[in-house]
């Protein structure tokens, strides 16, 4: 996760929306902070206008060398339980940048 050269990068207030072709089952984030971890809100929607937050699971890892300058990085996994999620909303609730998002649905 540290050399991930291409990066989604924002701040508060900041926001990503997906849609998918299906139902959303969850999805899965590699994601880095400099100093300090602030989570993400994640939401559902089935219509593309009325959202809910969804519930996560977080694992921090170390970021190595503090000489180096590797950013803290950390693994999030969103659990989806809206039938017909098809939108997905990842809020910035501080500085981070988003390496990878994995989101897994049904076609």
């Amino acid at each position: 996760m540290k050399e991930d050269g291409n990066r989604a990068k924002g701040a508060a207030g900041g926001q990503i929306l997906y849609r998918t072709r299906g139902p959303i089952s969850s999805c899965i984030l590699e994601t880095f902070f400099e100093k300090n971890v602030v989570d993400f809100a994640f939401f559902f929607s089935s219509d593309g206008y009325q959202f809910y937050k969804a519930k996560f699971r977080k694992t921090q890892y170390d970021s190595g060398d503090p000489v180096y300058g590797y950013y803290i990085p950390v693994k999030y996994e969103v659990s989806n339980s809206l039938a017909d999620a098809r939108w997905f909303r990842i809020v910035f609730r501080g500085r981070a940048q988003i390496g990878r998002i994995r989101i897994l649905y049904n076609t």
